[in-house]
């Protein structure tokens, strides 16, 4: 038996890829002398249903009547339960939320989650166009025809019934409070497999401007090089790993701010601001206004090369007095943000092989 587990509940649609995103992470784990067991509650009722019956269809499983879907998933927890106490870090992989025939439903897992107490709580979000790919070529889904919109729709629900699971988990078996965060498929396995080796690791926003950008390769590379500092230290929440499309429908537009809003910068400690140019941003000041609303740390990283240009005479940078108003700090170039971190924060680079 285990002594200190860490013990995860991990959602998101079918088509997110959160299998694959915790298989990334366990081989990840490997590398640093640890292992992650994955219970996939969708895969384990299937192989039960089919030990009930030989000839069973899996691609009909939501056909089921309700009170047999909740039997198979009670048989699949009461297996879990019984396993679970031998890993150190295990992750259990379901749905929140089904969306089949038009319908919303419940998929279940409430009524047993006492019995596992989760420590973390995290639902895996995806670009709707990259779900939608998925499910029209999988078997079961592709039936369903879903939109983009829909698919939005059903995401957001999805999301904020995981959030109502660690809403009415008090308490962990440790007597903690449990945590919740939405994640981005697309970010580096690090990410995830810092939640079990660092349980109390920071998730930090990483806010910087996207659609008025006159060179997106090129900061999109500055971008990348900063992100990879800011992960010696924290876990960080990418937005463009989201990839919203231009010609994204309203509805798309409207979850895209409502997500980045309250499941990002509301779900961060902090949000750090990065400009690898020097172009207007309103979606970075939003973010960064309901960061300073909700009291999270706020922080302005001018890049170096964008410092030089604001130069006036004498050395003097110019900079408008809002943003220091409404941040913890700014700074003029990414190695005096890193160096603050350290030096006045006291953040220590994490201990973790990366390849």
């Amino acid at each position: 038996m285990a002594k200190d587990r860490i013990v995860m509940l991990c959602t998101g649609l079918p088509g997110t890829d959160k299998k694959e995103y915790l298989s990334e992470a366990t081989a990840l784990a490997k590398l640093n002398n640890k292992d992650i067991k994955i219970y996939s509650v969708g895969d384990m009722l299937l192989e039960i249903a089919r030990e009930d019956d030989p000839i069973f269809l899996q691609e009909n499983v939501l056909n089921m009547p309700p009170a047999t879907l909740e039997r198979l998933v009670r048989s699949v927890y009461n297996e879990i339960e019984k396993d679970i106490v031998n890993y150190e870090y295990s992750a259990i992989l379901t749905h929140a939320i089904f969306y089949w025939k038009d319908v919303l439903s419940d998929s279940g897992n409430a009524r047993f989650l006492e019995k596992i107490k989760p420590d973390i709580y995290v639902s895996i979000v995806r670009a709707a166009n990259e779900i939608r790919q998925n499910l029209h070529e999988n078997r079961q889904w592709k039936s369903q025809g879903l939109s983009e919109d829909k698919i939005l729709l059903w995401q957001n629900v999805e999301t904020l019934v995981t959030e109502k699971y660690w809403a009415g988990m008090q308490k962990t078996r440790d007597e903690k409070r449990p945590r919740f965060l939405v994640l981005p498929r697309n970010l580096p396995a690090e990410d995830m497999l810092k939640l079990f080796m660092y349980p109390e690791v920071e998730f930090v926003y990483n806010a910087f401007p996207m659609t008025q950008l006159k060179n997106p390769d090129k900061s999109y590379k500055k971008i990348d090089e900063f992100q990879k500092g800011l992960r010696e230290y924290f876990g960080v929440i990418d937005p463009k790993a989201m990839d919203l499309s231009l010609a994204a429908s309203e509805i798309a537009n409207n979850q895209t701010v409502h997500r980045d809003l309250d499941n990002f910068v509301g779900l961060t400690t902090k949000t750090i601001c990065y400009f690898p140019e020097y172009v207007h941003s309103t979606g970075a000041i939003t973010e960064i206004t309901r960061a300073n609303d909700l009291s999270r740390d706020v922080f302005y990283v001018i890049g170096e090369a964008v410092g030089k240009k604001l130069e006036m005479e004498g050395g003097v940078k110019k900079m408008s007095p809002f943003p220091a108003y409404n941040s913890k700090k700014c700074f003029w170039s990414e190695e005096e943000f890193f160096r603050y971190l350290e030096e006045a924060e006291g953040c220590i680079k994490l201990k973790l092989k990366r390849e």
